[in-house]
C-alpha cells in the first residue's frame, strides 16, 4: 500500500533499488504526457474487464484468458489479458463508417500495453488491418515480434495514416511465452486502444457525432460500432 520508498542506513529505510509498481507508474505518467489529441478509445473491453467479450479468439487450440493485474497499468484498470504456451490471437473490429463522414480521411492510433512475468519470458505482437466496404484488406500495419518487459508495462503504438477506401479496421493482438509452460504464463496485454487523432476542430468536421467520443460515460456504452471480426481477416 506504500506510494514511496526510502534508502539509507536508518531502520525505516527499505533498501529498495527497483520497484515494478513505481517503474510502471512513472512510465505511465511520462507516456500520458505524450498522447496526441484525439477521441476516446473506440474499442470495447480493452483490458478484459468484461472477460473475453467483444474479442474473437483466432486460434482454435488455445485462447487468451483474463486475470487480475499484479501490476495495474493505471489506477482505473484491475484486469489484463494473458496468453499461453502457443500463440494466442484475438481480434476486434471497429466500423469507421458509422463514426465518420469519410473514414478515408481518418488518422488512427492503435496502441496496447504489454508485459511478461519475471520467471517466464514472453513475446507480443500487434497488427491492424484496414478493410474496404467489401471487407477486403487494403492496408496493414504490424509491429515486429516484441520481447515483453519483465514485470512492468511497455507500450506499443501503430499509426494508420488516411487510407483511401477505408471502411473498417481490425485490431489483432498475439502473445505467447517462450518456455512452453502449460497454463497461462505468456505475455500480458491491457489498455488496447483505437483512437482517431486530431484537434477538436478537425474531429468536429470528421465525426458524425463528435461529442459522443469525448464523453467517457457515453463512449463506454457504445457497442454498435465494435464487434468480433470474421475469421478470414
Amino acid at each position: 500500500g506504500q506510494t514511496s520508498h526510502k534508502n539509507g542506513q536508518s531502520s525505516t529505510c527499505e533498501q529498495v533499488y527497483h520497484c515494478a509498481w513505481c517503474d510502471s507508474s512513472s512510465s505511465e505518467q511520462n507516456r500520458a504526457n505524450q498522447v496526441p489529441p484525439g477521441t476516446l478509445n473506440l474499442l470495447a473491453n480493452p483490458s478484459g474487464e468484461m472477460g473475453l467479450s467483444q474479442w474473437a479468439q483466432m486460434n482454435p487450440r488455445v485462447s487468451w484468458q483474463v486475470e487480475n493485474c499484479d501490476v495495474p497499468p493505471n489506477e482505473n484498470v484491475t484486469t489484463n489479458f494473458v496468453s499461453s504456451y502457443q500463440w494466442c490471437v484475438m481480434a476486434q473490429g471497429v466500423q469507421l463508417n458509422r463514426i465518420a463522414h469519410d473514414p478515408s480521411q481518418l488518422r488512427l492510433e492503435v496502441s496496447a500495453k504489454y508485459m511478461s512475468r519475471t520467471d517466464c519470458p514472453s513475446v507480443f505482437r500487434m497488427e491492424v488491418v484496414v478493410l474496404d466496404r467489401r471487407r477486403t484488406p487494403i492496408h496493414r500495419e504490424t509491429t515486429p515480434v516484441l520481447e515483453a518487459p519483465l514485470d512492468f508495462w511497455g507500450r506499443s503504438v501503430l499509426t494508420v495514416e488516411p487510407t483511401e477506401g477505408a471502411h473498417e479496421i481490425i485490431v489483432i493482438v498475439h502473445g505467447k511465452d517462450k518456455r512452453f509452460w502449460q497454463g497461462n504464463f505468456g505475455s500480458k496485454v491491457s489498455d488496447i486502444c483505437v483512437r482517431i487523432l486530431g484537434t477538436d476542430e478537425t474531429l468536429d468536421q470528421q465525426l458524425i457525432e463528435p461529442n459522443t467520443y469525448r464523453n467517457e460515460a457515453t463512449a463506454r456504452n457504445l457497442q454498435d460500432n465494435v464487434g468480433e471480426p470474421r475469421q478470414h481477416v
